[in-house]
């Protein structure tokens, strides 16, 4: 089997519920992606930049990151 490479584009949302004990935390997080994958018979691999859009102030969050991935199968 040949190696096959696929682009991917994602967006996440989320919400975080409040807590009674602690009130101040709550809010949504959001943020895209981007990368590709590269899948063969016994190697897998995935790069992927990942930015947030939007946080809670008391998230602590880069600005982006970047990400990789490989997995090998016997």
């Amino acid at each position: 089997m040949a190696s096959e490479i696929q682009p991917f584009v994602g967006f996440d949302y989320g919400v975080i519920s409040q807590d009674v004990s602690e009130p101040l935390e709550g809010g949504r997080l959001s943020g895209w992606s981007t990368g590709f994958k590269i899948r063969g018979p016994n190697l897998n691999l995935s790069l992927t930049y990942a930015q947030a859009i939007d946080a809670p102030s008391f998230v602590n969050h880069r600005n982006s990151e970047v990400y990789f991935s490989a997995t090998v199968a016997f």
